[in-house]
């Protein structure tokens, strides 16, 4: 379709190359035959990264399809010549490399991010985390200055539909949970792992609205007051429901510890 292949020009013409996988010189002067082992050497090692990349991101590879992801992969391995990018590192470095090269849409570069924060999530190890007990041991007149602590492996994404829509197609197991979202807009998404299970929510407005804050680090006060300078309608969806976020955080282990 025209947009997959506006995007996978975009990969390839940022980097001089062409579908073929050949490096071309400024102006019209095309890169002597000498450069011809450097050619297969990078067309081995995309090859060789292929399975692992396609493994991490098989929405984008959907979104984009077969060719367009096979040249940006190519494209991504040239930028990283000479470094050979350990395979522990491909998803990373790879979403990195698509951020920079600031792809159109947009939303193809947040989609690479939130399938990052899924292997990241996946691979990670478990945390000791505290219980939903400690919510009730917490002091009245400390809860203004209450900080939570996120699990490590753990994030938070905003996806805008057509990036929901791509990771409903690539992922079929997700694919309920966004249809089961009550917006046709944007979704929040929440990913954390423990003990080798990795778990996937939609944040609705309100909560999304209070955990973006306290996950960058903001205390309870101050968390609220963004929040409702952002939505004052959320109000009252706040206020009636923040313990029972903060229970579910805790709970499922996306926050580890709480601290005042």
């Amino acid at each position: 379709c025209p947009q997959t292949a506006s995007i996978a020009a975009c990969f390839v013409a940022s980097r001089g190359l062409s579908y073929g996988g050949k490096r071309e010189k400024s102006g019209d002067q095309v890169a002597p035959a000498s450069n011809a082992s450097a050619r297969r050497s990078r067309t081995n090692i995309a090859s060789a990264a292929y399975p692992t990349l396609a493994a991490a991101f098989p929405a984008v590879a959907a979104a984009l399809g077969d060719d367009a992801f096979a040249a940006a992969i190519d494209a991504f391995i040239h930028a990283q010549s000479p470094t050979v990018v350990a395979p522990n590192d491909l998803p990373a470095a790879f979403a990195q490399f698509a951020r920079q090269q600031r792809l159109s849409p947009s939303w193809i570069v947040d989609l690479a991010g939130f399938e990052l924060a899924i292997a990241t999530a996946a691979s990670g190890v478990d945390v000791a985390a505290q219980g939903v007990d400690v919510l009730a041991a917490i002091p009245l007149d400390s809860r203004a200055d209450v900080r939570f602590e996120m699990h490590p492996n753990a994030a938070m994404w905003t996806l805008s539909r057509p990036a929901c829509d791509a990771l409903a197609a690539g992922r079929p197991t997700l694919a309920e949970l966004i249809a089961d979202s009550r917006t046709s807009g944007p979704l929040t998404l929440l990913v954390a792992a423990q003990r080798g299970v990795v778990c996937f929510r939609v944040l609705e407005r309100a909560e999304a609205a209070m955990f973006g804050p306290l996950w960058r680090g903001d205390c309870l006060s101050e968390a609220l007051n963004q929040a409702l300078a952002d939505d004052p309608t959320l109000e009252e969806a706040i206020l009636s429901s923040f313990s029972a976020f903060a229970e579910r955080w805790v709970r499922d282990c996306v926050v580890i510890a709480v601290r005042w």
